[in-house]
């Protein structure tokens, strides 16, 4: 994870140089939004049992023609579904905050704009509904680091307004382990190795750009 995150904060500082070499162009503003559907890839224990809900985020951005950066924050959940009532549903939310960091390109037509993305953050990580039967749950709440890598096309519907498609990966230096949500007591097999690993997962949707500076169109007449 520190070999990751090392290897991305450099990427970070070159978004950051060629952004600001930009210092003839004006400042621009813009909020950017997302709803997607995450699943998770690792740990196995995880993926075994919790099936992603949904993932939803917003960030607001300040910066010049091609490079951007600012805030955002995201909500996201992941549940076990159960087949009959009495069986375990856990849900795990988490919230996420920290800066997102664009590279924004126009199509040559102007129609279309790809925007990859990292997005380095702070998750705090909550487990609820957990059902326990002969030993009580612990650990249900957490706090990890997190980094979003993906990139975002949104059609063009005019110069300041965009919708479109994301996808990216997600990791969270969080190791899920069934015993602290009591999972473990509801015959469900999970062997040694499966409790490895931090957690990683996918996540692909819908996405939303809008320029703050676009001026509302006014009446010449």
């Amino acid at each position: 994870m520190k070999r990751t995150a090392n290897i991305l904060f450099l990427i970070f500082n070159f978004f950051l140089i060629i952004g600001y070499a930009q210092t003839e162009m004006k400042l621009k503003k813009t909020i950017r939004a997302e709803f997607q559907l995450p699943r998770a890839t690792w740990n196995k224990a995880f993926t075994k049992t919790f099936s992603g809900v949904f993932n939803s985020g917003i960030s607001m951005n300040v910066g010049r023609k091609h490079f951007s950066a600012g805030g955002f924050y995201s909500l996201t959940q992941y549940q076990v579904f159960p087949k009959y009532y009495d069986d375990p549903h856990v849900i795990q939310t988490n919230h996420t905050a920290g800066i997102k960091l664009h590279y924004d390109m126009l199509t040559s037509t102007g129609n279309g704009m790809f925007s990859p993305f990292i997005s380095p953050g702070y998750s705090w990580i909550k487990y609820t509904r957990i059902k326990v039967k002969n030993h009580p749950s612990y650990n249900t709440q957490t706090s990890a680091a997190s980094v979003n890598v993906g990139a975002s096309y949104n059609i063009m519907i005019d110069e300041w307004v965009g919708v479109g498609f994301i996808a990216g990966f997600n990791m969270i230096d969080h190791v899920y382990r069934p015993e602290n949500v009591s999972l473990d007591e509801w015959g469900m097999d999970y062997s040694p190795d499966d409790k490895r690993g931090s957690f990683k997962n996918i996540f692909f949707g819908f996405s939303l750009y809008y320029d703050l500076a676009r001026k509302p169109e006014t009446d010449e007449s």
